[in-house]
């Protein structure tokens, strides 16, 4: 899940750019030709554009979307258009600027997240200098500063355990912190430098920090004595307010143990470990509030260092991960705070807060939205959301790819890396969690629906960037307690280490959206009556810790027409963890614990629950009881010895009337959409919806279905929790039972056939400034796929009147008219079409709105990896029908379609065509012919190949609509190439594999002339690696870069260099790929000659890659012979400008 091999990354990014294959023409000389149109990422997307000197550039419209790694050529063709880059070194802690990153002139006019690892690169350099002072005292005062750098100190239970290498620094040291400062600013500094080609230096949008750096646990003295100035805060001098506190801490009869001073009580054996979180509950939770106040902090202080160094203020981005978001284990031992940070980043953050996060379905959006949540200002004003740097639905399935992905953009993603491409012969994540399977190269099914992910969201860039919830629509707030998470135990539903709550949250967001509602997850910090004025309900589900002014604003939500749901003992307790009931007065009902004092942890009662739907009896855990004052009984327990109550409903007074306007005049609705009532709740009696047991723990009775929804082991890490179980969706349904009784309606309501699935997901509506609306309509996401079927569903929907709708399904790039009917209640009708995983409804509003277009499934006989993307053999034409359709309110003027290929596909009878004027909701269709090339050596067989199609008003040349299609092709196995040069890389299932023996010796310099001194193959030596080997030994890199660092390449101390392939027998020799090895030094020529004897040999082809700045784009050359030579032996002669050139991979293929 959060794989610690996945932080050895280069010290910087290496770009792999490839010469298009079908870029290179059939000749016998040939200079490198312009990069193919299609091979920029400003082809995909009308928010890039191009300068003349080849650097892209972005609009506010635009939305970041790229891959961790992979082939820029290859997701660039995807619609992809950013990656992420990584500087690490020791160079500013001598002194020493690090280094301008050259690497950056890439072909592709790549966007870029640029990571400084400042943490990483610190503690090496310290390292370092520790171990020189143990054995010399001849240090530099560089070395000597790094040495009597004290590193952070263990709980002394576990005083020996070592400590990870970033996590030995101690961040209460300030030479620490001012060198963490030092890095932070060389890095921005190198990184916005100018380069040869480049004015403004590197494509840089977003800045980074450390790889998933969260903190840790700080035991040392200087933590001690900054925790005695944070508790002599926290407690306003007081020293009896900490004593009260922490006395609830010792076993019943202890002694209360007295601290005289808030340093002795810093400096006490009192101070816990992550596991005494239960033992000492106030301690536990005033010292890790300390410590994650301290470091969340200082990444904050790195980040505006960051800012400030940047010209440009470019905005800060933390990879942080979802461990620190609801997960007890991993919470207690990281000091990182989601929410404080959001608060501390906002203001230089680019309106992103970064987390890379591996889920699927409804605990995806629930994270998802809790972090949109937490980055968005009090206002709820646009601008803002979550970037995550690294994002995949484990290894599971391309459809439930699908159902997590399309949500995430109705749950506030913002930008987003795909962990990782993949590639054949990948290992560890990068095979786990790869989109092609490394056995045989073939993209995954969710390589495609990534594909058309990227290409919907390009489609309407300028929406989903700027797009928000609307208001004025009913919702619920579910608050995500950090105080409760930090002392919760975990749920017996999973043994993993990353398992959640034993009140399970997220299971009961699912039940609530199961049944319709919308729901939005919560920071503490949103606990603000502005804030909250926006939902219907606040659901407290395990919130027994709220500060004071937490708890005043939720009963001042509640007595002003609020509903809360709540359980077990809401507001209990103070955030240092002192008993104060705040929220009693509004519960109506006495609470008691069972077997417990108040202020200790209860022992648990299971309770038996008749869910009164399909005969289902429900068990959940309680640790309290309760009896009625002003609250009425709904639901009670089957316990024949007790029918306790397990449901109250408590009503409290009407809120006053607002009072009367003292100027007269009606304010301005600045909500787009807003529902002329106070977002629906005027009118409604404030209520409280009780539960006296753990709602996240209900089950159902069944033994075999005693997890109710989760599986023993799933096809995701963690075992995830996506199999249907029969029976299980009583829960859900006994829990909307329960809120339709409080007065709450669902949001969604869907006729009998959809809803008895369970599988329906429809997220709230996003909405823009001019009123266009957009819903995500998935399934759930199970691991075995379960289609939707056709069906009705009935819903608010801001703005309008409505009466047309536009389908855009996840399984292809077409647009479908649905209509709309309203009904009496104010609500809308919607009939759906099936939906095997996921799609968007927009319904384009009245004010503007750029046209669209639409591709209809590309007709095929065969299909690829998902079923739907079209697989179509090699030179044989296929229609592509592009829709063109007015969504403007008035005509749309005649204009230009154009559609687009790669430069050796044909389009006729022309690639562009006229279209006429058009009124508004009318389209006009045109098919082109696209025929792909017929010769197997110009395209490859697990390639997406792109179709792209962008309208033009007649008076511009620059485009108004854009949308892409990609195809791939079915190569019949006796006509495709196989590579003859046995690379190590590649794995004996790789379908195009020929096994030969070949092995390769180099003629030029001469072997045995002195001449030869200059080989250096491998360039590293390595007692794995046999000399003269390293050009087909693999590239042992877990990323699959090919031209990295290392003995798996060679260098060269000479301009020249003839090295002669030996295939062991006569082979169709086809195409030859090289690949440049590390460092700047890139060949200016490479020449084929092929040998039947090996001593004579026929030259075949001369290339010349590009030469200037811009060829430190290009370090892969793909040489395609005019036509097939039958050889024994090829030749490559390589030369470069200087000697200290190198080689990576040398591939020949044929057949």
């Amino acid at each position: 899940m959060f794989s610690p091999a996945r932080a050895a990354l280069p010290a910087t990014l290496t770009l792999v750019a490839a010469i298009s294959l079908h870029a290179q023409q059939p000749v016998a000389q040939s200079d490198s030709a312009a990069t193919d149109p299609l091979d920029r990422v400003t082809s995909y997307t009308l928010q890039i554009t191009a300068d003349p000197n080849g650097d892209t550039r972005t609009t506010d419209d635009w939305f970041y979307m790229g891959f961790v790694h992979g082939i820029p050529h290859q997701f660039v063709h995807m619609g992809f258009n950013s990656r992420q880059s990584t500087s690490r070194g020791t160079a500013p802690f001598r002194g020493e600027p690090l280094p301008t990153p050259g690497v950056y002139r890439d072909a592709h006019g790549l966007r870029y997240h640029s990571l400084a690892w400042g943490a990483e690169s610190l503690a090496m350099a310290i390292d370092s200098a520790k171990k020189r002072a143990a054995k010399t005292s001849k240090l530099t005062p560089a070395e000597a500063r790094l040495a009597a750098i004290p590193d952070a100190q263990n709980h002394p239970s576990s005083a020996d355990k070592a400590r990870v290498r970033r996590g030995r620094l101690n961040l209460f040291d300030p030479a620490t912190r001012e060198l963490l400062n030092d890095y932070a600013r060389a890095h921005v500094t190198a990184w916005s430098a100018p380069t040869p080609d480049r004015a403004t230096g590197p494509l840089i949008n977003y800045w980074g920090l450390d790889n998933e750096w969260e903190g840790t646990h700080d035991y040392g003295s200087q933590a001690r004595a900054a925790f005695a100035t944070w508790l002599r805060a926290a407690y306003d001098n007081n020293i009896t307010a900490l004593n009260e506190a922490w006395t609830t801490d010792l076993p019943p009869g202890s002694a209360p143990a007295r601290h005289a001073t808030f340093e002795a009580a810093a400096n006490s054996s009192d101070i816990p470990s992550p596991t005494d979180y239960a033992s000492h509950p106030a301690a536990w939770l005033d010292w890790i509030n300390f410590q994650t106040e301290h470091f969340t902090a200082t990444l904050a202080e790195l980040a505006r260092t960051m800012h400030d160094t940047d010209p440009l203020k470019r905005g800060v981005a933390h990879k942080s991960t979802q461990q620190t978001i609801e997960m007890p284990n991993t919470n207690r031992v990281r000091t990182f705070d989601n929410e404080q940070f959001a608060e501390l980043i906002r203001p230089i953050s680019g309106g992103l807060l970064g987390a890379d996060m591996y889920g699927s379905g409804d605990r995806q959006a629930y994270e998802l939205n809790y972090l949109y949540n937490t980055i968005r200002p009090l206002d709820r004003s646009p601008g803002y959301g979550v970037y995550l740097p690294e994002t995949n639905n484990h290894n599971g399935p391309g459809h439930a790819f699908a159902a997590t992905t399309w949500r995430m953009l109705a749950n506030g993603l913002k930008a987003a890396d795909f962990f990782t491409l993949g590639f054949v012969g990948a290992k560890d994540d990068w095979d786990s969690f790869g989109f092609h399977n490394s056995k045989t190269g073939e993209p995954r099914d969710k390589l495609h629906y990534a594909a058309r992910w990227a290409h919907m969201v390009h489609r309407t860039e300028a929406f989903w960037k700027n797009a928000i919830p609307a208001e004025g629509t009913p919702r619920i707030a579910l608050l995500l307690p950090r105080s409760d998470i930090l002392l919760a135990e975990k749920s017996p539903r999973s043994t993993s280490r990353w398992g959640y709550p034993r009140n399970h949250r997220w299971l009961v967001y699912r039940w609530l959206r199961e049944q319709g509602y919308w729901v939005d997850v919560i920071p503490s910090t949103k606990l603000h009556t502005d804030y909250l004025a926006h939902y219907d309900a606040l659901a407290l589900i395990g919130a027994e810790h709220l500060t004071p002014a937490h708890a005043d604003a939720i009963t001042h939500y509640v007595r002003d027409g609020g509903i809360l749901i709540a359980d077990t003992r809401p507001g209990h307790y103070d955030n240092h963890h002192r008993v104060r009931d705040q929220l009693a007065p509004l519960l109506g009902v006495n609470i008691a614990p069972v077997g417990a004092s108040l202020a200790k942890p209860a022992s648990l009662t299971q309770l038996s629950i008749n869910s009164g739907h399909a005969k289902q009896t429900l068990l959940a855990d309680t640790s309290v009881t309760a009896s009625a004052t002003t609250a009425r009984v709904l639901a009670t327990g089957l316990s024949e010895k007790n029918r306790r109550p397990v449901a109250y409903l408590n009503t409290l007074p009407p809120p006053p009337p607002p009072p009367p306007s003292t100027t007269g005049a009606a304010a301005p609705n600045l909500d787009v959409g807003r529902s002329t009532l106070d977002v629906g709740r005027s009118g409604r009696r404030p209520a409280v919806l009780y539960f006296p047991f753990e709602l996240g723990t209900l089950i159902l009775q069944k033994p075999a279905e005693a997890m109710s929804a989760f599986l023993l082991d799933g096809p995701t890490a963690d075992r995830e929790e996506y199999a249907l179980q029969q029976g299980e969706l009583a829960i859900s349904r006994w829990l909307g039972d329960r809120l339709r009784e409080a007065g709450l309606t669902p949001a969604v309501a869907a006729d009998k056939k959809l809803a008895d699935t369970g599988n329906l997901r429809v997220e709230q509506p996003f909405i823009d400034k001019s009123g266009n609306l957009a819903l995500v309509i998935t399934t759930r996401a199970d691991s075995q796929q379960r289609p939707l079927p056709p069906g009705t569903i009935t819903l608010p929907l801001p703005g309008g009147p409505w009466e047309t709708a536009w389908w855009v399904p996840a399984e292809d790039d077409s647009l479908t008219a649905i209509p709309v009917r309203a009904t009496t209640d104010g609500r809308y009708k919607v009939t759906l079409p099936a939906i095997p995983s996921a799609g968007v409804l927009y319904l384009f509003g009245n004010q503007n709105h750029a046209p669209v277009l639409s591709i209809p499934a590309i007709a095929s006989t065969a299909r690829a990896a998902d079923g739907h993307t079209a697989k179509l053999p090699p030179g044989v034409p296929f229609p592509l029908t592009i829709e063109l359709i007015n969504t403007t309110p008035a005509p749309l003027p005649p204009g230009n379609l154009r559609a687009q290929a790669l430069a050796d596909w044909q389009i006729s009878p022309a690639a562009t065509t006229d279209t006429p004027e058009l009124a508004p909701g009318q389209s006009h269709k045109v098919t082109f012919t696209i025929t792909p090339p017929a010769d197997v050596a110009l395209v490859k067989p697990d390639w997406l190949y792109p179709l792209v199609a962008n309208w033009s008003p007649a008076h511009s040349n620059t485009p108004s609509a854009i949308i892409t299609a990609n195809v791939v092709m079915d190569i019949p196995a006796k006509d495709a190439l196989l590579v003859l040069t046995d690379n190590a890389h590649y794995p004996a299932t790789y379908p195009y594999l020929q096994h030969t023996g070949a092995t390769y010796r180099y003629s030029t310099p001469a072997p045995g002339t002195p001449a030869a001194a200059a080989i250096s193959d491998p360039a590293q030596r390595d007692k794995n690696v046999t000399p003269d080997t390293a050009l087909t030994n693999g590239f042992n890199n877990k990323t699959g870069q090919r031209n990295a660092s290392g003995p798996y390449s060679a260098s060269y101390a000479t301009k020249n260099i003839t090295v002669d392939f030996d295939l062991k027998a006569p082979r169709s020799v086809r195409r030859v790929v090289v690949n440049a090895g590390p460092g700047e030094m890139l060949p200016m020529r490479l020449a084929v000659s092929t040998s039947d004897n090996g001593e004579t040999f026929t030259p075949q082809l001369t290339q010349l890659p590009p030469a200037g700045a811009a060829s430190a784009a290009v370090r892969e050359y793909t040489l395609i012979l005019p036509a097939a030579v039958s050889a024994r032996h090829v030749r490559l002669a390589v030369e470069w400008p200087l000697a200290g050139g190198t080689l990576g991979e040398v591939e020949i293929w044929g057949n």
